[in-house]
C-alpha cells in the first residue's frame, strides 16, 4: 500500500501553515491579447477565497493558437504557417505574465505563480493535464485545487476554510468529482 505524502508546510508569520491547497488558472489566445486585464483580476479575486493561505501555488496555463487559425496560404515545403500576429501578441501576452508574476515578491498576494506556455494548441483539458501534472510533481501534498478560467472571478467572499474542513470530515479519502 502506498503512503500518503507527508504535507509540505511553509513557515508563515502563524507557524507552519500545510500546501494542502492549490489554483490552476488556464488561458488561452482571446482578441484582448496581449493585454493581462483580465488574468490579473481573475488572480486579484482570490482574495474572496476566505482562509486561502497566500502562498498557495497557483499555475498558470497558456494555450497555444488552435490550428484552424493558422493562415491557409501554403509555404514553399507544402505546409501551413502560423498567423504571425496573433503568435506574436501570444508572445508579447506570456512575457507580460512571466514580467508580472515570475517573482513571488512581484505580485501583491506573494503567492507562488508558475507560468506554463503551451508550445501546441492542447484545449482546456490538455492545458489542466500539463498542470495537474507539474502540481503531482511539485505539490504532491495538494489535495484540494480551484479551477479557474482567464475570464471568470470571484465575485463574493467563499470560506475556504470552511470548505476544507467539510470536506476533510466528511469525505476524508478523495473527492471524484
Amino acid at each position: 500500500s502506498q503512503q500518503k505524502p507527508k504535507p509540505i508546510s511553509i513557515p508563515t508569520p502563524y507557524g507552519k501553515v500545510p500546501v494542502n491547497t492549490a489554483l490552476l488558472l488556464s488561458s488561452s489566445w482571446i482578441p484582448s491579447h496581449p493585454s493581462t486585464r483580465m488574468i490579473t483580476a481573475v488572480i486579484d479575486s482570490t482574495t474572496n477565497l476566505l482562509g486561502l493561505p497566500p502562498f498557495a501555488p497557483l499555475i498558470l496555463t497558456i494555450d497555444n493558437i488552435p490550428r484552424q487559425w493558422y493562415d491557409t496560404k501554403k509555404n514553399n515545403n507544402n505546409n501551413m504557417t502560423y498567423n504571425y500576429e496573433r503568435l506574436a501578441d501570444l508572445e508579447e501576452y506570456t512575457n507580460r505574465l512571466f514580467q508580472k508574476y515570475l517573482l513571488p515578491s512581484s505580485n501583491s498576494l506573494h503567492r507562488k505563480i508558475h507560468i506554463l506556455p503551451s508550445l501546441k494548441h492542447m484545449h482546456i483539458a490538455g492545458s489542466v493535464m500539463k498542470g495537474l501534472q507539474l502540481l503531482e510533481v511539485h505539490y504532491p501534498t495538494a489535495e484540494y485545487l480551484y479551477y479557474l478560467q482567464h475570464d471568470f472571478c470571484f465575485i463574493q467572499p467563499i470560506d475556504h476554510a470552511t470548505l476544507v474542513d467539510i470536506f476533510s470530515k466528511y469525505y476524508p479519502e478523495k473527492v471524484n468529482y
